[in-house]
């Protein structure tokens, strides 16, 4: 989980792109925000923000990782079916 920051209310209030993956704890100090491009896949950091009310739209990175997770998949199983953690013991 990633911890929402805070930003001086004066240097985003007209800022209307935010790539995020958390929004700041001052989100409705963000008067001219219009899109959201999410550094992740889930929504549920947005949950609660009036964002369709505000006319706000949003994408996620969905697929982004795809790659990395699947490489950290086989490089885990290679791990495991030769105990990795006890060749770095011996």
């Amino acid at each position: 989980h990633h911890a929402a920051v805070e930003f001086p209310a004066e240097e985003i209030r007209d800022v209307d792109l935010l790539v995020c993956t958390a929004p700041p704890k001052n989100f409705a100090d963000l008067t001219a925000l219009k899109f959201i491009q999410l550094a992740s896949v889930g929504y549920g950091q947005l949950y609660g923000l009036e964002l369709v009310s505000r006319g706000i739209r949003v994408a996620n990175a969905r697929g982004v990782y795809d790659t990395a997770i699947g490489e950290w998949n086989l490089a885990m199983m290679i791990n495991l079916a030769r105990d990795l953690r006890q060749m770095i013991r011996n």
